[in-house]
């Protein structure tokens, strides 16, 4: 008696199976599956925040507060040096106006507002040591630090 050689069965693809298969090839090549999924996705492109507006006040005002400290730290208390100051402490009182009267939607929105109060309230630390006699400051800085991931 002859024995057969064992032979893999012809597998036809289906129709199901073969457009399943392409359509994940479609996906793929234009970049709509995870990006670490494929080595050629398209990048991603920046998302608008609703905090927008209010994320670039706090950076403008944060940018003004910088230049003030800075000028602290290199020029003194010298008349010219508290005028400049002065001229960028006015610049920066529109922006507070704004930043306090929007409202934060978004967490990005909320850590810009703090990051902003850190830079400008350089006692903010100091305040938070909790006694009694300091609930209000103390509770003030166990929040800014937690949005804004200080120590």
């Amino acid at each position: 008696m002859a024995t057969r050689a064992h032979t893999t069965p012809e597998v036809r693809p289906s129709r199901r199976g073969l457009l399943s298969t392409v359509g994940l090839a479609a996906v793929a090549a234009v970049g709509w599956v995870r990006p670490d999924t494929t080595a050629a996705a398209a990048p991603a492109q920046p998302t608008s925040s609703p905090d927008d507006r209010l994320i670039t006040l706090c950076t403008q005002f944060d940018d003004l507060e910088r230049q003030i400290i800075r000028s602290h730290d290199e020029d003194g208390e010298d008349q010219d040096a508290e005028a400049f100051r002065r001229k960028l402490s006015d610049r920066q009182h529109p922006l507070l106006r704004q930043i306090v009267t929007l409202r934060s939607t978004t967490l990005e929105g909320a850590q810009a507002r703090a990051r902003s109060l850190h830079l400008w309230d350089t006692e903010i630390k100091h305040q938070g040591q909790y006694d009694d006699s300091n609930v209000n400051d103390a509770l003030l800085w166990a929040l800014v630090r937690d949005l804004i991931g200080a120590a």
